[in-house]
């Protein structure tokens, strides 16, 4: 059991929430005699009720091509759930690293003719994988899918390899936006909790981030997917619509922006400082305090919904305020220039955690006013 990857757990649960989903099974025995059948004369009736379902709904064992056969005939598609390639991708010390385009081509059609240009048409013969871009990382968020998470992975690794910072930020930043758009999906698939904590290890914690490091938990992700999936469902355009790319889309401008800063802040990855170069300057004080000041406006403005426009509103005052401008009044008439001077990672962190609690407390108030 020690041995087993978690990848492996991750995605035999993913694979058997999905068919408890489609068969409106309550059980796992339930199930297990849809699949399996008493009347299959491979079945001994003295044990008609055994522990292998229970232990696929746990994720401890991981079914058999034989088994998959069966499944696959009462629920069409579902082999390809878990067997899709982005489950050998997240190892990434499988030797699949050694040749991406073996992978990409494993992706299907449709992301396949995103990720390459062709001449002919024939893609797996005669292709040329396109370099990453803005563009390109914008449409494969707005088709988010397994494929699409596979495919920015894919590219991460590339990036990561080559040394290209810029890159390896903005891969990761999609990364980011597609798990929270597949939230609401990984969440009633009972998986969105174990799979960011281990998409967090593997590449968010291990991103250059530019002297910071990536500070989402999994209690900001879900919130902040929920809240997303919700804001994107209010939507009249997007409400009823069975239309995956154009929700995608949806839910893609409003993390950029288009409908209001909150989101764009909040539903930002958060990336606080590491102090890796010694205690901050007042500049660089300021440049963190600043963004954070700002993920914490949008998290609190989203979650009581609160009217305002930054930054003009009494709660960016309120949160500037807390956060650095005081510092500012602090100084006044030192003789020592500004840029010289250097504060404690402890300080910075005691104001992390004062206004981290104002940001908590504030979901408390949002979930008991929705509930």
């Amino acid at each position: 059991m020690s041995d087993r990857h978690i990848i492996e757990n991750i995605k035999v649960r993913y694979w058997f929430t999905g068919l408890m989903q489609r068969s409106g099974c309550k059980a796992a025995s339930r199930l297990e005699k849809i699949v399996e059948p008493l009347s299959d004369p491979k079945i001994d009736p003295r044990t008609p009720l055994r522990n292998k379902w229970k232990n696929y709904k746990k994720g401890i064992n991981t079914p058999r091509s034989s088994l998959l056969k069966k499944v696959e005939v009462k629920f069409p598609g579902s082999s390809k759930e878990i067997n899709h390639p982005i489950w050998e991708i997240l190892k990434l010390n499988n030797p699949c690293m050694d040749d991406l385009d073996k992978w990409f081509l494993q992706l299907s059609p449709k992301f396949q003719a995103v990720v390459y240009r062709s001449s002919n048409g024939d893609i797996a013969n005669s292709c040329t994988r396109k370099k990453v871009s803005e563009k390109l990382i914008e449409k494969l968020c707005k088709l988010a899918s397994l494929d699409s998470l596979a495919a920015l992975t894919l590219y991460w690794v590339e990036a990561k390899n080559n040394g290209q910072h810029d890159k390896e930020v903005l891969l990761a930043t999609g990364i980011y936006q597609i798990l929270l758009m597949l939230g609401k999906d990984l969440m009633s698939r009972k998986i969105a909790d174990p799979l960011f904590l281990y998409i967090r290890s593997i590449i968010f914690e291990k991103t250059n981030w530019g002297g910071g490091y990536f500070a989402i938990s999994p209690f900001e992700y879900l919130w902040c997917s929920t809240m997303l999936y919700e804001s994107v469902n209010r939507n009249p355009r997007f409400r009823h619509t069975s239309n995956w790319p154009l929700k995608c889309t949806g839910m893609y401008r409003l993390m950029n922006g288009e409908n209001g800063l909150d989101f764009k802040f909040c539903l930002s990855p958060l990336i606080l400082p590491n102090w890796d170069s010694g205690p901050p300057t007042n500049k660089e004080w300021n440049y963190w305090t600043h963004r954070y000041a700002e993920w914490t406006w949008g998290w609190i403005h989203l979650s009581l919904d609160y009217d305002g426009m930054y930054p003009d509103d009494f709660l960016w005052d309120l949160i500037s305020i807390t956060l650095f401008i005081h510092r500012v009044d602090d100084m006044a008439g030192n003789q020592q220039s500004i840029n010289e001077i250097e504060y404690s990672k402890q300080e910075f962190n005691e104001l992390l955690t004062y206004t981290n609690t104002i940001a908590r407390l504030s979901v408390s108030m949002f979930i008991k006013l929705i509930s």
